[in-house]
């Protein structure tokens, strides 16, 4: 007899194997999580109920006395608060299953989050259009370009380091190998 249990496919048939009281209250947090992130995808991640909008967003699980949502968010000092009365081990927040489920902190979370993680995704675009415009790579610009920065000169190395290991043709034109 195996001890594992089976990783659920779909929060449904996660939601599905607890007790009716439980499920009653995981289906409502999962409507807030919703309401709260329309966008937002539905997964199974780490076996827990995991919704994503540009990278993880949060994660929700029940455990013997309470049910625990994943990861820690930062806020203002009303916001901290206000989650500091649930606040777990790591910064996780824990609601006691025998009280009532806060549903308004649970969507402020899930609306910081989608915040953070938006403003990352952006972030992460800028620099990624910045460094390619700096370099030249691929913009129409000549040898006679200006200059990368030493972020982007590094990167250009590094891949050429990796290509002469593997035979390759130079990457970029800060190389300074023949081909």
């Amino acid at each position: 007899m195996s001890t594992k249990q089976k990783a659920p496919k779909d929060i449904d048939e996660y939601i599905a194997g607890f007790p009716t009281d439980v499920r009653e209250i995981l289906e409502k947090i999962r409507t807030t999580i919703k309401r709260a992130a329309p966008d937002a995808e539905e997964t199974i991640k780490y076996g827990m109920p995991t919704f994503t909008l540009e990278g993880n967003l949060v994660y929700f699980a029940a455990f013997k006395k309470h049910i625990g949502l994943f990861p820690p968010t930062k806020g203002d000092a009303k916001f901290k608060n206000a989650a500091s009365v649930y606040e777990g081990a790591k910064g996780n927040l824990r609601f006691p299953l025998d009280a009532p489920i806060p549903h308004a902190l649970i969507r402020k979370v899930v609306k910081l989050r989608v915040k953070e993680n938006l403003e990352r995704a952006q972030a992460k675009g800028q620099k990624r259009s910045t460094a390619v415009g700096e370099a030249g790579v691929g913009s129409g610009q000549s040898d006679r370009g200006p200059r990368c920065s030493s972020v982007v000169r590094l990167a250009c190395w590094a891949t050429l380091a990796t290509r002469l290991r593997f035979q390759m043709k130079s990457p970029c034109r800060h190389s300074k190998t023949s081909e």
